[in-house]
């Protein structure tokens, strides 16, 4: 990653509502072998994991591949480009990413463009509500019901958690009656947080996760 990616601070996204990245890596293709995968995220992860905040809420993301016009119109090798995009969403998700994951992604396009140099570099930019991010620092996400997941920082003094965590649920146990009675999903949202959830399949494994009622008896002690 280039130095110009930090110009920015580490401990918050630019205000501005666009991230830029640049890696100089070569893309893979979704069907090449897993070590091939695999060395395009942690490329990817090795730079982002610097940055202090994951982007939290939905998020639309341009990739940019610099390639020789040789190699792209003369290699048998050369990925097509819808296949190049799953590798690079991964390494940008996770604890080490700056996405939590990527069901954030509400829209992702790919192009490449002819330079002269036989280097391959991956741009990428990322769109987002400036105020939609979280901090990673002692982040864990919380089972508010149905396998909905919520971010909390343990680093908060417990009594401000406790009426945090006591807040949010009044608000899912009135959505959960609301759709009980009316079947409005849209109308029933209204009573929950505007931070997004996360389902439990895209962030256990992956994120520390914990069950409300643990971890309000931890805070109550």
């Amino acid at each position: 990653m280039t130095n110009e990616n930090f110009e920015h601070s580490l401990d918050s996204p630019p205000e501005f509502g666009e991230l830029t990245l640049s890696f100089p890596i070569e893309p893979v293709s979704l069907q090449s072998n897993s070590s091939k995968r695999e060395f395009v995220k942690t490329s990817i992860r090795k730079s982002v994991k610097k940055l202090n905040y994951l982007l939290s809420g939905d998020v639309k993301i341009e990739i940019q591949w610099l390639v020789h016009e040789q190699e792209r119109y003369e290699s048998p090798n050369s990925p097509d480009m819808d296949n190049i995009i799953k590798p690079i969403l991964d390494g940008l998700s996770g604890p080490d990413g700056v996405l939590i994951d990527d069901c954030q992604v509400q829209t992702v396009g790919s192009h490449w463009i002819d330079w002269t140099k036989r280097e391959h570099q991956i741009n990428i930019s990322i769109r987002y509500i400036p105020d939609d991010y979280i901090t990673k620092q002692n982040l864990i996400f919380v089972n508010m019901g149905s396998n909905l997941y919520m971010p909390f920082h343990t680093d908060l003094p417990p009594e401000f958690n406790l009426k945090i965590l006591n807040h949010l649920k009044k608000g899912f146990d009135l959505k959960e009656r609301f759709m009980e009675q009316t079947l409005d999903y849209y109308q029933a949202k209204l009573f929950t947080s505007v931070q997004r959830v996360f389902h439990k399949s895209r962030v256990h494994g992956h994120f520390k996760t914990v069950e409300f009622d643990d971890f309000k008896n931890q805070l109550e002690k």
